[in-house]
């Protein structure tokens, strides 16, 4: 009885211990750079260790057995984040190899991820890194317009929550028509698209039982309405 009531204490503080992931961020990645845990009847399990390589049969016992839901030890987020710096570092390495469609679908996808992170801790992310990155990939997305149609598709299969997915496809549209227009240069569009990614950020201030209703009182339309201020507040 009293292993059971420890066991239970213990299950009680990993509540404040732990962070739910999306399975997403583990399934490009080779090696778990950290302990993965899963709920089982209640209880966190572990159910792949740090430094075990990840496999599709793990991946798929994630979606199957326990609908994708994963969590990691708060004070290992930053292991996770380190590792998807690396994959976008790496598939910027070479994003003039392969489809073009299929390589920039992929990278927006790491960006997505990486957009996620700075919507979970938006004054403390490191938005120099991802400013520096998108940088990188905007002038092969604007020169590569013809293929904007097949990265819509894909990327939209990935299906990023809409707080994700609608800066990343707005930006990404908006982009091509500046391209075609040909009214400004092209340090101009990867301004625009920068600021066109990262102007919601505010909204990760914004409960989320707001901003996903349907029907706002007076006070919620006030408080969403401040979003764009916090927007300004956080990135300057």
């Amino acid at each position: 009885a009293m292993n059971k009531e420890l066991f239970e204490l213990e299950q009680n503080n990993l509540n404040l211990k732990v962070h739910q992931v999306h399975c997403r961020e583990l399934i490009k990645l080779k090696i778990a750079p950290c302990q993965i845990l899963t709920m089982n009847n209640g209880n966190y399990l572990p159910i792949i260790e740090s430094q075990d390589t990840i496999t599709k049969t793990k991946i798929n016992q994630i979606l199957t057995e326990y609908a994708g839901v994963i969590f990691i030890y708060s004070t290992d987020k930053y292991k996770l984040i380190n590792e998807q710096e690396e994959l976008l570092r790496y598939n910027l390495r070479y994003i003039h190899n392969g489809d073009p469609a299929n390589k920039c679908a992929l990278i927006l996808e790491n960006i997505a991820i990486h957009l996620n992170y700075a919507y979970q801790d938006p004054f403390n992310y490191n938005y120099s890194f991802l400013y520096q990155n998108i940088e990188t990939v905007i002038p092969f997305l604007i020169n590569n317009t013809n293929v904007h149609k097949n990265i819509y598709q894909l990327f939209l299969k990935q299906k990023h929550h809409f707080t994700i997915a609608q800066p990343i496809i707005s930006s990404l549209f908006l982009s091509g028509i500046l391209k075609q227009a040909e009214i400004i240069s092209e340090k101009e569009i990867i301004n625009l698209f920068i600021t066109s990614l990262f102007k919601d950020i505010g909204i990760s201030l914004v409960p989320k039982e707001i901003y996903e209703k349907e029907n706002l009182d007076e006070k919620e339309v006030e408080t969403f309405a401040r979003h764009p201020q916090s927007s300004v507040d956080i990135l300057k």
